[in-house]
């Protein structure tokens, strides 16, 4: 069936909503102004049908949130309304809870009154059988919203006339038999519980089978890009294409049991024991890695307790010896309240894999193993998964190179749109952080005095979580040794005392060359009071330095590290403040002498970001 309409068949179509009682006149109306709209803006006279049931979709919404009066204020007297005072007693009083009925009662009288409760009760419920609703109705991003009524008041929007909504449609041409049947199906399983999932759904399958053949297309073509990259094998490439069935498309997960150097695993066929089945994981691992004999291969379970009161963390331990090489990866496993026990039972440690990565760098391979995951977020399979081993080039084969990002005109070479391709990984290939360099780099940070102002403890605690933790850059070594990176958000999240607490870390990183006393910072008491500064001081080499910062919600002002530099240059310090991470509105900073900077800046210009 065609899916694109003259502007005097969609015109007739609208007539016809109106006519069946799915639209009233108002709503062929707004149908109308629409579909002129679209034709000038396209200087065209076709009108795809998803368009149209685009605005059914729309009214069915704006309708939905009218009948159940959430776009307005019941208009209740300010004496009904509930104040309850503070009590010193959890538990209301008599007095409290005879209050507290007579405003339900008061708030259903009024909210009977209104004129859209009226209008669903009336309507016969003709599908007495009603859906579950999986997730959450989508409203309109509006807070009030004018316009309504574009809804016949014959037709419901809560779910009493889906099978004639589903109908109609059919009935005048806007979805075929095809779409009717697939969206019945949807709906007889329970999924669309309102007139405006119907239209959805039907919108979505439209536009599946509208868009069907490019997509394929693209797929095959992928398949082709993949096998002359050497990621799937000629015969392999022949059994894929011919496993595809009539309108099927595949996810790209299911690609990878199609492919060399791949491997998929299901938790259900391993024993429940954490070690067992990840020492098992890992020697079928063997059949994808070169020369990966491992051995000694240990798992360990470890609580990090929160230091904020929030969820402890359970940390999966993976480590094992290659070549007389020790390696071991610490993941994240799971969060755990205060009162919970530690999880034993198996599941995916999704970055377990990173530390065959460790060995592949040693290794100096220009490969990596990618994590595949077999379903995105939200409806994750938390039992299967695949591993897959690819070059940088091959990795690129899975995604589309894009020249901008949206916040900058700036052009990002190893920039990629990879939406399509989420399922994997993402790796660093890199060989330069591989274990005797990040040795060799650690060294040379202690030979010219980054790690002067640690203890021997603090210093062994660094490198036992360089070990623990996948570097690719310099900035990551840096960060895992205690008082050498300052790295917080400018939109703060203590509104307690920001600015002193920032100040105090400064401190730290300064190896004793800054040493800040008599902090004062009101910038909890300025939101508090709702005043537009704060104050903020400190003491340095006997001298206050002060100033009024502007209070922004929950931002930070930058004057307060202005304020901070301008007392080392005046002070003639040995060292500056250096900016080392930039992460948008986040940001790494590093304290340096002058002698500190010059090595780093010849030697590992990348530790200090260039701006265009």
């Amino acid at each position: 069936m065609a899916q694109n309409l003259t502007f005097e068949e969609a015109k007739k179509i609208a007539h016809e909503l109106y006519e069946i009682e799915l639209l009233s006149k108002k709503g062929e109306k707004q149908l109308l102004q629409e579909l002129e709209k679209n034709c000038t803006k396209n200087k065209s006279d076709s009108i795809e049908k998803s368009f149209v049931l685009q605005q059914l979709v729309n009214m069915f919404q704006v309708d939905l949130m009218y009948r159940m009066g959430m776009d307005r204020d019941i208009p209740f007297d300010k004496n009904t309304r509930h104040n309850r005072q503070k009590s010193s007693s959890a538990i209301p009083t008599k007095e409290e809870i005879e209050e507290y009925e007579k405003l339900l009662k008061k708030m259903e009288e009024e909210f009977n009154k209104q004129e859209w409760h009226k209008i669903e009760p009336k309507i016969e419920d003709e599908d007495p059988q009603k859906s579950e609703t999986k997730g959450f109705i989508v409203f309109p991003m509006v807070s009030r919203l004018k316009e309504h009524g574009f809804i016949s008041e014959k037709r419901s929007v809560l779910g009493k006339t889906r099978t004639r909504t589903l109908n109609d449609l059919l009935k005048i041409g806007l979805i075929d038999s095809l779409v009717f049947e697939d969206v019945y199906k949807e709906f007889k399983n329970g999924n669309l519980s309102t007139e405006g999932y119907i239209c959805s759904a039907a919108l979505d399958t439209v536009e599946f089978y509208q868009k069907f053949e490019n997509e394929k297309n693209k797929q095959i073509e992928l398949i082709n890009k993949l096998e002359k990259g050497n990621v799937i094998s000629q015969s392999n490439k022949e059994k894929l294409i011919n496993s595809y069935q009539k309108w099927e498309l595949k996810k790209l997960y299911e690609f990878i049991f199609y492919c060399n150097n791949a491997k998929t695993f299901n938790l259900k066929e391993y024993s429940n024991d954490v070690e067992k089945a990840y020492k098992s994981i890992f020697e079928e691992m063997k059949e994808v890695i070169p020369k990966f004999y491992f051995q000694s291969f240990k798992i360990d379970l470890k609580i990090e307790k929160s230091s904020y009161g929030g969820l402890d963390t359970q940390n999966l331990i993976i480590s094992f010896d290659v070549d007389s090489v020790h390696y071991t990866h610490s993941v994240l496993y799971d969060y755990l309240r205060a009162d919970e026990k530690p999880d034993s039972t198996l599941k995916i440690a999704h970055n377990f894999h990173k530390i065959v990565n460790k060995f592949l760098s040693d290794q100096n391979s220009d490969t990596r193993l990618y994590f595949a995951e077999k379903t995105n977020n939200p409806n994750r399979d938390e039992n299967e998964f695949g591993i897959i081993l690819l070059t940088k080039e091959q990795r690129r084969l899975w995604k589309y190179k894009i020249e901008s990002f949206y916040f900058s005109d700036v052009k990002l070479e190893e920039y990629y749109s990879d939406i399509e391709a989420s399922f994997l990984s993402t790796e660093i290939h890199d060989n330069r952080f591989n274990t005797k360099n990040v040795e060799k780099i650690i060294a040379e940070y202690e030979e010219i005095g980054l790690f002067s102002h640690l203890s021997e403890a603090e210093i062994k605690e660094g490198k036992e979580k360089i070990k623990q933790n996948e570097i690719s850059t310099y900035s990551d070594i840096l960060m895992l040794f205690p008082k050498q990176i300052i790295f917080f958000d400018w939109e703060s999240g203590n509104l307690e005392n920001p600015y002193e607490e920032l100040t105090q870390e400064f401190g730290e990183i300064s190896r004793g060359k800054f040493v800040p006393t008599n902090i004062e910072d009101s910038f909890w008491n300025s939101i508090e009071t709702r005043k537009k500064t704060c104050f903020y001081s400190f003491d340095f080499n006997g001298k206050t330095y002060k100033a009024d910062l502007r209070i922004k919600s929950d931002w930070l002002a930058p004057h307060f590290m202005e304020l901070i530099e301008s007392a080392i240059k005046e002070n003639n310090v040995d060292g500056k403040i250096y900016v080392c991470i930039d992460d948008i509105q986040a940001a790494g900073y590093i304290f340096l002498s002058k002698s500190q900077y010059e090595y780093l800046n010849k030697n590992q210009p990348e530790l200090f970001p260039k701006y265009p």
